[in-house]
């Protein structure tokens, strides 16, 4: 079985673009231990600078990718660490969606449940397989501490309780509960485990929006007050908005004539979430002014 991924870009205040040319050594496990799920995370850490950040959310019923794995979330308590880990925050309480019931806010201590796990292992496995050409190792938060303790710089509460029903410092003093939960995240065929999604990553909207003359995309609804859902050209630092039906064609006439294609297209209707389209657009230094093509 496959999942896909939802997309819910973190705040550009509440992680670090890119990862100072230093690669994925560890995929840390974490916990909320809190009521949210995924999607509600997801929202959350969208919303402005919160001091910290994960890659991904897990509840039962969703995966939703918080932070690019090519940027650098703010999530073991070291800046070193940070830039060589992708972390993993298991939304641990609140609605169990598998068993179709509401749990009360959860103890510091509750296990993952079945779909937490199911999803948890399933995300792991197509991490591996993504990264396999420097597999990374998969630890708890709580041994982030012990990776790096000799790579430098401070730390935020080393050895955290976290997460805590499989911390030695929580509810897993002998380690055993650990042991069985990494040996099955872990277990089986990583390559059966990449996303069933044809939606681009932001790696590679970034990669193709750097090539040609840009790409057209298609939100949901901008972003922005008084730009309405549509058509819009992202050039290298710019975000137009069409205005007008003739303005793409002309735009794939000169593009055909310089380059041979036309302007390359990517929908984003398809994300759910305007973040992503926000983010584009805050990477390029926001709107310009509006493309008025008047029809001839």
């Amino acid at each position: 079985m496959g999942y896909d991924i939802q997309g819910i870009p973190a705040s550009s205040r509440t992680y670090t673009h890119g990862r100072q040319g230093c690669s994925i050594g560890h995929i840390v496990v974490h916990y909320t231990g809190a009521a949210g799920g995924a999607v509600d995370n997801g929202h959350y850490f969208a919303g402005g600078a919160r001091g910290a950040s994960a890659h991904y959310f897990v509840d039962s019923s969703a995966i939703v990718q918080s932070v690019a794995d090519s940027d650098t979330a703010w999530a073991v308590g070291n800046w070193q660490a940070n830039l060589r880990t992708l972390s993993i925050e298991v939304c641990s309480a609140g609605e169990d969606f598998t068993r179709g019931e509401r749990r009360a806010a959860a103890p510091a201590g509750e296990d993952f449940t079945r779909g937490e796990r199911e999803r948890l292992r399933w995300l792991i496995r197509a991490l591996m397989a993504r990264h396999a050409s420097t597999p990374p190792t998969v630890i708890r938060h709580y041994d982030c501490y012990d990776a790096y303790r000799n790579i430098g710089g401070r730390w935020i509460d080393p050895r955290k309780c976290c997460p805590a029903p499989y911390a030695p410092n929580g509810g897993d003093p002998s380690g055993a509960k650990w042991q069985e939960l990494h040996d099955y995240i872990t277990s089986g065929d990583a390559q059966q485990a990449e996303p069933e999604t044809e939606t681009p990553t932001m790696e590679e909207v970034d990669e193709m929006s750097a090539q040609g003359m840009g790409i057209i995309v298609n939100p949901q609804n901008a972003i922005s007050a008084g730009h309405p859902g549509g058509l819009y050209r992202l050039t290298a630092d710019k975000v137009f908005h069409y205005t007008n039906a003739d303005q793409p064609r002309a735009d794939d006439i000169l593009s055909e004539a310089l380059c041979g294609e036309s302007v390359k297209r990517l929908d984003m209707s398809g994300y759910g979430s305007d973040p992503w389209f926000d983010r584009m657009v805050q990477a390029r230094g926001g709107w310009d002014k509006v493309i008025d093509c008047p029809a001839s």
